[in-house]
């Protein structure tokens, strides 16, 4: 009888993670990678539209890559686009005003800093931040950064997906 309780306790502590995470599952990865690729088009369409921007050219807005998490371990990162969208120079203070109320007006709460004149958004865990592209002393454009929180995704996956250059995020 002792063996059986002390087998049974051993296989509680296993299965309540002695032995780590299996990390995230694949259809909840999926959803993390969607969703922020969703979120990097709404802000590219709406800035493109609101500020009379262009988006990055060709049917892509960029690759989908996975970035090590600050504080991170080697299992756990984060899933990011990194695009831009450019305009006629303005300036910098007017930009970022302009952008907050063009993010609000599509449902995405943004706030900005007013001595940088950086951007900040988030929906469903996925963060954005903006920043100026800077020529001939005003704005010309906005550097976006939209990723998801860091993911227990797993080092290998993690170096396969961005030695095959990650994803294509389609505009």
């Amino acid at each position: 009888m002792r063996r059986t309780i002390l087998l049974v306790a051993s296989c509680v502590l296993a299965l309540a993670g002695c032995g780590g995470s299996d990390g995230i599952g694949r259809v909840d990865l999926t959803k993390q990678q969607d969703a922020a690729d969703d979120l990097a088009r709404v802000v590219v369409s709406t800035l493109a539209t609101d500020l009379g921007g262009l988006a990055p050219s060709g049917d892509s807005l960029g690759r989908g890559l996975y970035a090590g998490c600050d504080g991170g371990d080697p299992d756990q990162a984060a899933y990011f686009i990194d695009t831009f969208v450019t305009y006629d120079v303005r300036p910098a203070a007017d930009a970022a005003a302009e952008i907050v109320t063009a993010l609000d007006g599509a449902g995405l709460s943004a706030t900005a800093d007013a001595a940088t004149n950086d951007v900040s958004s988030s929906k469903g865990g996925v963060t954005v931040d903006l920043s100026s592209q800077e020529k001939g002393g005003g704005s010309a454009g906005q550097n976006i950064f939209v990723s998801t929180g860091c993911l227990e995704i797993g080092k290998d996956a993690i170096a396969t997906f961005n030695a095959k250059n990650g994803r294509p995020v389609a505009r």
